[in-house]
């Protein structure tokens, strides 16, 4: 059995295209093309932290605080060589997108807790707020390209059709919540007192 490359060398054009004779009527492509000249990579970093302290003011009250940060910065990459179908890459000449995206996100609560007894009650209570603040912002660049084929640079990028496809990426999202939340518990204990009439 021979075995049939993905790709066939293009005297005209100059380049290497994709080897494929069973047409397109369904949007099909050689699996080889798709896994090797539609290449898409993405490269995240991602950063955690968090922490908390308890500090105890009486025997009966203590103060509780925590935090954490997350941040996320992603770097994607997508390209698709020349002859690709025009379905996916937008032009004969081959098709280029990159963004950068940055995904954060900070949380933090503060909570007082108290617990006193007396004689004859008890008082427990939690008071506290918390604050949360995220931020999606994502920018790039993403279409078909100009000629010449197979130039995977934004420049390159031929931005005379704008569609939904073809286009800069401008996307920011922020968002904040603030909360304030209390709860409190009052017990009555009981106490029995004789009764000196009774026998």
């Amino acid at each position: 059995m021979l075995f049939a490359p993905y790709e066939l060398y293009d005297s005209n054009r100059g380049i290497y295209v994709q080897n494929w004779n069973f047409g397109d009527a369904l949007k099909m492509q050689n699996p080889y093309w798709v896994a090797h000249r539609m290449v898409r990579e993405n490269n995240r970093s991602r950063y955690m932290l968090s922490g908390s302290l308890k500090y105890k003011v009486t025997d009966w009250l203590d103060v509780t605080g925590r935090l954490r940060w997350d941040d996320a910065a992603v770097k994607q990459e997508d390209k698709r060589y020349a002859s690709t179908i025009d379905l996916f890459a937008h032009s004969k000449y081959g098709y280029y997108g990159h963004a950068k995206v940055n995904d954060r996100s900070l949380y933090g609560d503060l909570m007082a807790n108290i617990n006193k007894s007396f004689e004859t009650f008890s008082i427990g209570a939690n008071v506290g707020g918390s604050f949360s603040r995220t931020k999606y912002d994502n920018e790039g660049h993403q279409g078909g390209l100009k000629a010449p084929s197979n130039i995977f640079t934004p420049n390159a990028i031929d931005y005379s059709e704008v569609t939904n496809d073809n286009r800069p990426i401008y996307d920011l999202h922020k968002h904040a919540v603030n909360s304030l939340f209390a709860n409190v518990e009052l017990g009555w204990k009981s106490i029995f007192i004789p009764n000196p009439y009774r026998t």
